[in-house]
């Protein structure tokens, strides 16, 4: 979130499709309060206010993110703050890690690290929201025309970033 700026939003909403109209914003966590913990350079109001921004030049958008959940000291309120942000930006796609130990970092040597199975149960759980968001992003592009990579035998990936059928005799690497 940090290298997008007005000058980048400008340039992709002037581009008319010329520059692929997605983008993948690392959130890692809704939680301003994790976010700090774990030593990210933003606020979650400032993301927020990020993915605003670049929602009102391009409508259209689609945005991608990686999420952590279970990072030491993460509350159910802070787990439901990611929850809660995710819906707010509409993610068209999310990665969803389960924070694990590295050794040699401050986290690793924590005392509140989150039980396995709550980091499982908060994964399931977003899991389930990236699902809705997913399909509430494909259903909103119903009738729209988008790029579309041919990745493979009758596959082709969507600037939005979501699997289509191939036309018919498209070869891997068409657009």
């Amino acid at each position: 979130p940090r290298d997008v700026d007005d000058d980048l939003i400008a340039l992709m909403a002037a581009a008319q499709g010329r520059i692929c109209r997605h983008l993948h914003l690392p959130l890692q966590s809704g939680s301003t309060k994790v976010l700090r913990e774990m030593a990210r350079p933003y606020k979650a109001e400032q993301f927020k206010a990020l993915v605003d921004r670049l929602y009102a030049a391009m409508p259209m958008l689609s945005l991608s993110t990686d999420v952590i959940v279970g990072f030491p000291g993460e509350t159910e309120e802070d787990y439901q703050a990611t929850e809660e942000m995710a819906r707010a930006c509409r993610f068209s796609k999310m990665h969803i890690f389960r924070y694990s130990k590295r050794e040699g970092t401050p986290a690793a040597r924590r005392a509140d690290q989150v039980a396995p199975e709550v980091k499982a149960d908060r994964a399931k759980r977003l899991e389930a929201v990236e699902a809705e968001l997913r399909a509430a992003d494909f259903a909103r592009r119903a009738g729209t025309r988008e790029l579309a990579l041919v990745e493979s035998d009758g596959v082709a990936t969507t600037e939005s970033y979501h699997a289509v059928a191939a036309p018919a005799g498209a070869r891997e690497g068409d657009m």
